[in-house]
């Protein structure tokens, strides 16, 4: 099954002042998309990831420049601060795996078929792997 599904990250109590985005591209070819620099608040960072097939597992199978990882374990990175291209001293990524989403879940939040977005919670003053808070979710879209 191909499909491009709509995700959601709800980055909560981000330190103020710090840049986040989406990684886009692999090693030291990538940018930072979506970048939005942090006030304390709650933020927000849209994409879509792409699906093609499934893996080994039987899992669906990420692909495409924001998927990172091999087939078995696919994750999304958060770019912060450095990272992000701002022009600070430190940065960091926080790595968020997807081997938890399901079929159903890309069905739900497909761009063509779906009317939900894939939804995760991830605390903004982490660094490293990252399970989201309270798991993946299905969130109706505003704009579905």
């Amino acid at each position: 099954m191909k499909a491009e599904i709509f995700v959601r990250f709800i980055v909560t109590n981000p330190p103020e002042g710090e840049d986040f985005g989406i990684q886009d591209g692999k090693g030291s070819r990538y940018e930072t998309v979506g970048v939005q620099r942090s006030t304390g608040e709650d933020i927000e960072l849209d994409f879509s990831l792409q699906v093609d097939g499934g893996r080994p597992d039987g899992g669906p199978n990420f692909v495409g420049p924001m998927a990172q990882g091999s087939p078995q374990a696919r994750f999304v990175y958060i770019d912060i601060a450095k990272a992000a291209g701002q022009d600070v001293e430190e940065g960091r990524r926080i790595k968020v795996p997807l081997e938890s989403v399901t079929w159903e879940m890309v069905a739900g939040a497909s761009t063509t078929e779906g009317n939900r977005r894939l939804t995760a919670t991830i605390p903004g003053d982490a660094s490293a792997t990252v399970h989201p808070q309270g798991g993946w979710r299905l969130v109706r879209r505003e704009d579905a």
